[in-house]
């Protein structure tokens, strides 16, 4: 009833959009568009799906890998293709990749393809050879190299569980995987993983010699984390999971099975934007006895590993591993400083750090090795070329308690030099 009635002023010269009219001459800008009947038809799926809409390069890592690479969509969202680089942070190998998702159904068919000259040093080993008829025993560096060449494809169900203020998604997936190795040879004698050849005393098991190894891989993830502010480097409060298991029952020249888990939990730190994480991990490799003496156990295979290791520390590959670790990270300068739209320096942040891990295996006899280290990084979170993904180079310092061993570290994501 105090509502006061309002009288438009009317039109006057002096409006603020009145120098537009003026300009364009013609107070009615919609007199002069014409009106066209565009035919309807149906369109269809397959014509659109090379047609990339939105495009850009993406950056993911873990506690086990890291994936840096170009990603592009089509206009309906359905087709995702990518290419890039793949790098094992454990085995520090890496591969190209390229991959194709199709969204248009449910469940998602994914199908990635990767290729990779091979390259591991194994560092010195001891054995015994003939030299000039008489037996010796020698130390000798050990490199393997080969062509790998893999296809895997299969089916993934994302489930989104967003609830209120977290962030939360349940995924599970099968893939089938096949991997071919071509010229595989050790340095030493130009052999395989069996060496010596003509005096085996050596099997190298976590390599696929020459041949062909056909596996099934099922994966299960899901997270519930805390939305985060800008400021914050990881979530306040969250939960994360990873479940994998790969086993080989479609036949081939190979034969191997592996289960891991490794799930990861955040805490608030002692002020703003600090944060207090850590993980825990249980993984199982079947390793079978094996003789290098009749070669019998070749067609035996041990998958890469699926969990994050103790930092600083050399980790041989065991039946069970435990691994876990304790963290505290917090931000230290904000320069928010940039090189024209080469780079923008947004923030320096450490982080100090404390890994464990037990191994154990059985063949003959037991065997069991205990790893602990410490240490701190420091790492620059940058954007280069103005794209939205965020990098980060920095350091990272690591002391052996269990072995004793020092380390020091370059910084590139998750990778390390």
């Amino acid at each position: 009833s105090q509502w006061k009635k309002f009288e438009p002023a009317p039109a006057s010269p002096n409006l603020s959009f009145q120098h537009l009219v003026d300009q364009e001459g013609n107070p009615d800008l919609l007199r002069g568009i014409t009106k066209t009947n565009f035919q309807s038809k149906r369109y269809h799926r397959a014509s659109g799906m090379i047609n990339p809409h939105s495009w850009g390069p993406f950056f993911t890592n873990t506690l086990s890998n890291v994936n840096l690479g170009i990603t592009s969509q089509d206009i309906l969202s359905t087709t995702i293709i990518s290419a890039g680089y793949k790098f094992d942070i454990n085995e520090r190998t890496g591969a190209w990749n390229a991959g194709f998702s199709y969204q248009g159904f449910y469940p998602i068919l994914d199908f990635q393809v990767t290729q990779s000259e091979r390259t591991v040093n194994e560092g010195d080993i001891t054995y015994t050879k003939d030299v000039n008829g008489n037996k010796a025993t020698v130390t000798e560096n050990l490199t393997f190299t080969w062509s790998e060449k893999t296809m895997e494809t299969g089916l993934r169900i994302p489930l989104v569980t967003t609830t209120s203020k977290y962030l939360g998604n349940f995924t599970f997936a099968n893939y089938f995987g096949l991997t071919s190795v071509t010229g595989f040879q050790n340095n030493i004698d130009g052999g395989g993983r069996l060496l010596p050849t003509a005096n085996p005393q050596y099997l190298f098991r976590s390599y696929v010699d020459n041949g062909t190894l056909r596996y099934n891989h099922f994966t299960i993830s899901t997270h519930r984390l805390l939305k985060q502010s800008r400021r914050d480097i990881y979530s306040r409060w969250g939960q994360a999971l990873f479940l994998d298991l790969f086993n080989t029952p479609y036949g081939g020249n190979f034969s191997g099975s592996q289960f891991s888990v490794y799930g990861v939990a955040y805490f608030p730190g002692l002020a703003k934007h600090h944060s207090i994480w850590g993980y825990w991990g249980y993984q199982n490799s079947l390793i079978p006895q094996a003789s290098t003496k009749t070669g019998e156990g070749l067609d035996n295979y041990t998958f890469r590993n699926q969990i994050p290791l103790p930092r600083g520390q050399s980790v041989a590959r065991y039946q069970n591993f435990y691994s876990m670790s304790a963290n505290y990270t917090l931000p230290l300068w904000y320069p928010d400083f940039a090189v024209g739209p080469l780079i923008n320096f947004q923030r320096l942040r450490a982080n100090v750090f404390f890994d464990y891990g037990f191994g154990s295996s059985v063949y003959t006899q037991a065997y069991n090795q205990t790893y602990t280290s410490v240490g701190g990084e420091l790492k620059l979170d940058i954007n280069i070329l103005r794209f939205l993904p965020q990098f980060n180079v920095g350091v990272r310092y690591s002391y052996g308690l269990t072995p004793s061993v020092t380390r020091f570290e370059i910084l590139i994501g998750t990778f390390n030099f």
